[in-house]
């Protein structure tokens, strides 16, 4: 199991998250797609956005692959975090056109992916004059390669009226900045859960992963936290160790330093804050 920043469970996260944005329930997806990206997992957000467009709008909005790479390009070299909620937003805003009950996706989806190859290939189709298609899979998304084939096959074989007029969401830096990883300094960490954590991720998912025990969660849930991206960035300025499936730090005084700046101390949080966080003890 691996917690992140604010010490949610990754699975559970990744659940919630795909599912709010299937529902379009804007506050919790939001909400989960920041933790994600700001515990350092932005690729997974923008993996679940992708999956979500080839799989869900591209049938109805195949113009939009276009700006929704644009975007990517754009966050890549600028940074700037608001560009998360304005693709989801602007995928809330979409025609729903869900691939796996198109009839043709239902024929494809019997063949090879060597046979789909070659239909999506053929010359006699004329399928690479289709100037509104581009590369067959441009992220590598290994897990989608079929659906995205035939979704292209569909695509390249159906007359589809371009729009004349698309709209696009605008986000500025002041909506999403409390998203933003929130530190305090001088043992004041213990303020930090009780103000973010707003959502249990298990009120939206339906199966729901194991979480830890709530006195394992309390005492030792660096331990869980040490493989999320934020997490081990913060412990390579300290020297420690695993012992017993235990962060062990090697220097008194930078143990110190460490707790100071960076302890949650979820056990001295509000019932309801240990609550959405699957920790709270019960006996």
């Amino acid at each position: 199991m691996i917690l992140s920043r604010y010490l949610h469970n990754f699975d559970s996260l990744v659940s919630a998250l795909v599912k709010c944005i299937s529902e379009r329930n804007e506050g919790p997806a939001i909400y989960f797609a920041y933790e994600l990206y700001f515990s350092g997992w932005e690729n997974v957000v923008w993996d679940i956005v992708w999956e979500y467009y080839f799989l869900n709008i591209a049938l109805s909005s195949p113009e939009y692959e276009f700006y929704l790479k644009s975007k990517e390009k754009d966050w890549k070299q600028s940074n700037n975090y608001w560009i998360i909620k304005e693709v989801i937003l602007d995928l809330f805003i979409r025609k729903l056109n869900v691939l796996k009950e198109n009839e043709n996706y239902k024929a494809l989806n019997k063949k090879s992916v060597k046979d789909l190859l070659e239909i999506y290939k053929d010359p006699k189709n004329n399928l690479f004059n289709k100037a509104r298609m581009i590369k067959y899979n441009p992220r590598n998304m290994k897990k989608l390669d079929k659906e995205i084939l035939i979704l292209r096959i569909i695509q390249l074989k159906t007359q589809v009226k371009a729009k004349k007029i698309e709209f696009y969401i605008d986000v500025t830096k002041e909506e999403v900045i409390q998203y933003a990883t929130r530190v305090e300094y001088d043992a004041q960490s213990w303020k930090i859960l009780r103000d973010v954590v707003k959502y249990n991720t298990d009120d939206f998912i339906d199966s729901k992963v194991n979480n830890l025990p709530a006195s394992e969660f309390m005492d030792n849930w660096l331990f869980y936290a040490k493989d999320c991206p934020l997490w081990k960035k913060r412990l390579l300025n300290y020297k420690y160790k695993i012992y017993n499936s235990k962060i062990d730090f090697e220097d008194e005084d930078e143990e110190e330093d460490f707790w100071n700046k960076y302890n949650l101390e979820p056990d001295e949080q509000p019932k309801e804050i240990q609550e959405r966080l699957n920790c709270y003890n019960n006996n």
